[in-house]
């Protein structure tokens, strides 16, 4: 397939669209896509490659063709490749999942149920963590989020949250500036718009660790700017109420998965 070219589907309305962006990602993307495709119909799956070499154009040509929207050629980097699928996006809800990470096979269809019968803005499902083979080393139950202690640490995850597509409007796309941080940033703005969220305490999304990660080789960048935006979102009460709670946070945010277990296992 030519690089550049574009393949829409224009029939049924989605629940949901998931943007990918990647880049010579072509030995992750068949099981980043696999959750995506196993729901026709109902989830867009739209990938933004930025003119890999590795073969991934004719993996999406033959897993995509045309029922999703696809295309490769150069772009302006993760966070523009992210905005231009948001601007695809023709599903209630949105979301972004990185090539190389993925949803838990048969995790989507619960969420999508959620979606038709919710008034919340967002959907915070739990997450995990693994290395480059897939196994999983780390799992995170959603916790209830206390703004001020999102200036010490980021305390969501992409890999699970869904965005209804009128509040991301509202709220605006990710900062193409940053290099780092354009989540967390994003995050920041999708939180001081007071959004009504649903916690799902089911593990959804799963981040892949590995050498070739930004998370791995760009930690300065990172760390500076990290630092400029919590002078920016955070006043210094603000600053200075997350340093002095995060100790108190931290201790609910790990007896909460606890309290979480037993109240479902009384439910049941």
């Amino acid at each position: 397939m030519p690089e550049g070219v574009s393949m829409t589907k224009s029939s049924d309305t989605p629940v949901l669209s998931v943007v990918v962006p990647s880049f010579n990602q072509a030995r992750f993307l068949g099981e980043n896509l696999s959750e995506l495709l196993a729901y026709p119909g109902q989830v867009q799956a739209i990938v933004m490659d930025g003119g890999s070499r590795d073969g991934s154009a004719e993996m999406l040509e033959r897993l995509l063709g045309n029922s999703h929207i696809w295309r490769s050629g150069p772009d302006g980097g993760q966070s523009a490749a992210i905005n231009e699928g948001f601007s695809k996006a023709t599903g209630a809800w949105v979301a972004f999942q990185n090539s190389d990470d993925f949803y838990v096979p048969g995790s989507l269809g619960p969420i999508l149920n959620l979606m038709q019968t919710t008034d919340a803005d967002l959907i915070i499902g739990g997450a995990a963590a693994c290395d480059v083979d897939g196994t999983v080393f780390k799992t995170m139950t959603p916790k209830p989020i206390f703004y001020p202690c999102m200036s010490v640490m980021n305390f969501i995850n992409n890999q699970s949250l869904f965005v209804r597509r009128s509040y991301l409007e509202k709220i605006g796309y990710l900062d193409p500036s940053l290099r780092f941080c354009l989540d967390y940033e994003w995050f920041l703005r999708l939180l001081r718009g007071r959004p009504k969220i649903v916690l799902l305490y089911d593990t959804v999304g799963v981040q892949r660790m590995h050498e070739d990660t930004k998370t791995s080789n760009i930690k300065h960048i990172h760390d500076q700017e990290f630092s400029e935006l919590r002078m920016k979102y955070f006043s210094f009460g603000e600053r200075l109420l997350g340093k002095f709670s995060i100790g108190a946070y931290r201790v609910f945010r790990f007896l909460w998965p606890v309290l979480v277990r037993r109240n479902r296992a009384t439910a049941s």
